[in-house]
């Protein structure tokens, strides 16, 4: 192939005077750079298999009480890598397989730990909602170096207001020693069952190094309350990471047949839809790395070829 592109370049740039040496040593210095840009892109941009960061099959899907579609669950990383940029797809069909919508989201944390979970929710808004029969998920990423592991859960306890809405609160301190900025405390609530019926955040702004603070967290639909039996605890700061908690499937304690709504319409479904998925729900995070070096390569060569020929015209 090299042979093949020498000839036709001492064939096409004769006229020019320039030797074969000369343009084989360009040729080379030329492969050389790309060789390095394509590992450079490919370092960047690794991604990882795609068994690695997975959906758990707890997700459930249900309408929510603006009619829209609501998918909750969790996706755990199961590599040796953090991840991050982590782009969760979620294409739904109809009864007849049809594609009838697809929403495009993240997890709540941005960046996932080895071993770590975090909590999603992604919904369909359009009218088509209410023809889901089935979904499947695709899952993009990459590997990222790990936050520290600062931010400990110190206690965590729940309780039912007037309201009937479920409160979820506690203390949480940072034992790094710089401040933690914008803290993301997440949850996510399950049923009997184990399934994902809700998953919500809040934020605190700032904790200082090696100081404690509250939080708290509320599932604003009332009318789950009486349908979820635990939850797990999720914390990141845009410095840190959690260190893991025992609060991972924490029973509600306060759940009793006096919190029972049913005498009230609950305005959602608790129906799980029929699930359509892979076996494996992840795939490479970006544009192959190998694929942007061609396409860099030929794009650089055609420019090299076409400066060398301009600059080598004689002149008329």
């Amino acid at each position: 192939m090299v042979n093949f592109l020498l000839k036709f370049l001492k064939n096409v740039m004769s006229f020019n005077g320039l030797s074969l040496g000369r343009i084989k040593t360009s040729i080379i210095f030329v492969l050389m750079f790309i060789t390095l840009v394509n590992v450079m892109f490919t370092a960047l941009y690794q991604t990882t298999s795609a068994e690695e960061l997975v959906v758990l099959p707890n997700h459930m899907g249900r309408i929510n009480a603006l009619g829209y579609y609501v998918v909750y669950g969790e996706i755990e990383n199961r590599g040796s890598s953090a991840a991050s940029n982590i782009i969760i797809t979620v294409t739904f069909f109809d009864a007849s397989g049809n594609v009838i919508g697809e929403k495009i989201g993240s997890p709540f944390l941005d960046v996932l730990p080895a071993g770590a979970k975090s909590p999603f929710e992604l919904y369909l808004s359009t009218a088509a909602a209410s023809k889901v029969s089935s979904y499947k998920f695709d899952v993009k990423y990459t590997t990222t170096n790990p936050k520290p592991e600062k931010l400990k859960i110190l206690s965590s306890k729940t309780q039912i207001y007037i309201d009937q809405k479920l409160s979820i609160s506690g203390e949480i301190e940072n034992t790094g020693d710089s401040k933690a900025d914008i803290v993301k405390v997440a949850v996510a609530c399950y049923d009997e069952a184990g399934r994902v019926i809700t998953a919500t955040e809040t934020y605190i702004y700032e904790i200082g190094p090696h100081e404690k603070t509250n939080y708290e967290v509320v599932v604003e639909e009332w009318w789950l309350t009486k349908n979820i039996r635990s939850y797990s605890l999720y914390v990141e700061s845009l410095e840190y990471a959690m260190i893991p908690s025992s609060y991972d499937h924490a029973p509600v304690s306060e759940i009793s047949s006096s919190t029972s709504v049913s005498s009230q319409p609950s305005p959602t479904s608790l129906t799980t839809s029929s699930l359509t998925t892979s076996g494996s729900y992840a795939s490479p995070a970006l544009v192959e790395p190998s694929l942007v070096g061609v396409a860099f390569l030929t794009i650089l060569c055609l420019s090299f070829l076409f400066y060398i020929m301009i600059k080598r015209r004689p002149s008329m």
